[in-house]
């Protein structure tokens, strides 16, 4: 029996004419950021990504709502969908918009990670993105982030870890919310993920339950990002909820790697202390029955 996720299906001759929103921020790498906002009416938009496939085919990694400017948009350059290969979710609370993009485009398989299939149960998954996170490669690579939880992330107002998407022929990296990057937010926004232009940070989690309590999970963090750094050559990185850094983003990774330090080695010395402020600050922002960010 054939696998369900397979990329076998033939190749279009060149890629449709694209039409806004979406943005072709990479060779074959299509974004399209939207407007998303909190209970406290704060903007801090969403976004998702297209990713071409050697076959000519598409991956999206996560979804946005559907105007009709977007679906247009998806339409032309996917053959109003037949193009899609499957959607996968990539961030445990970034589930607002599948069942509507289902509904839209319900031929592809969806593979959402644990929370998404228990949480959503109106969207008809295929299963479980975590056992498939090598089904696109080399195109396409996938890694969780090592010292936290992707599968049962608490409480719930916890949205550090997302999973790490690398589109191998643009060079660009996709991520939710565990990296942040200044480029493409306004002052506010930027000022919640406490990150400026031109840098990249971390979700204000990390200085709360963003990892796991463990005492070695600082430097198992550490050594997944650096592992990411050491074998993934981005220049590019999409973060949502809106950022996009174009160039170099590789190197400023490493200087963000460097910049932490001292905070990873003081958490791994202390793994009972916890910023109350931050902590305050995002109870704030997502509730229980709020805590969808996407």
């Amino acid at each position: 029996m054939a696998d369900p996720a397979s990329t076998d299906a033939a190749a279009p001759a060149a890629a449709p004419a694209v039409i806004e929103p979406i943005e072709e921020v990479a060779p074959g790498f299509y974004l399209i950021r939207t407007s998303f906002r909190t209970r406290l009416v704060l903007d801090i938009g969403t976004h998702m990504s297209l990713l071409r496939l050697a076959n000519g085919r598409f991956l999206v990694v996560d979804t946005v709502e559907l105007t009709p400017a977007a679906r247009a948009a998806i339409d032309a350059l996917t053959d109003g969908g037949a193009l899609i290969d499957a959607v996968v979710a990539a961030h445990p609370f970034h589930t607002v918009y599948f069942k509507a993009f289902q509904d839209a485009y319900p031929a592809p398989h969806y593979y959402g990670l644990p929370r998404h299939l228990k949480k959503c149960t109106d969207v008809k998954w295929t299963g479980n993105l975590l056992d498939r996170l090598d089904q696109w490669e080399p195109d396409v690579s996938m890694r969780s982030p090592d010292g936290t939880d992707l599968v049962d992330p608490k409480p719930e107002y916890n949205h550090f870890a997302g999973l790490f998407v690398f589109h191998r022929p643009s060079s660009t990296l996709h991520i939710d919310d565990t990296l942040t990057v200044g480029d493409g937010l306004g002052f506010l926004p930027r000022l919640v993920l406490g990150v400026r232009e031109g840098q990249i940070g971390f979700h204000p989690m990390l200085a709360g339950p963003g990892l796991l309590p463990d005492a070695d999970a600082p430097s198992r963090f550490r050594c997944f990002l650096e592992s990411i750094a050491d074998d993934w050559r981005f220049e590019n990185i999409a973060a949502a909820h809106r950022g996009f850094l174009k160039g170099r983003a590789h190197e400023h990774l490493r200087d963000t790697i460097a910049r932490y330090l001292p905070t990873l080695e003081k958490m791994a010395r202390n793994r009972t202390t916890i910023a109350k402020e931050d902590l305050d600050k995002f109870k704030a922002v997502w509730t229980p029955g709020h805590s969808e960010c996407g």
